[in-house]
């Protein structure tokens, strides 16, 4: 597993975790957490929830 990646990750989400966002490890890194078979991972792949209003949602 590239424990490099998986504590960049980590970092992310603590910080999204702070406004109360919370993200999911897709693609071959979450493979690798999963499975601890190497998939030669070259990015991070994070799903962030979007607005359950969906695209009605007001500009800030």
């Amino acid at each position: 597993m590239d424990k490099h990646k998986f504590d960049e990750f980590i970092k992310i989400a603590k910080k999204l975790n702070d406004i109360n966002i919370i993200p999911l490890l897709m693609g071959s890194v979450g493979l690798e957490v999963i499975t601890g078979k190497s998939w030669d991972a070259e990015d991070l792949d994070i799903h962030v929830p979007g607005d359950q209003r969906g695209w009605e949602v007001p500009p800030n």
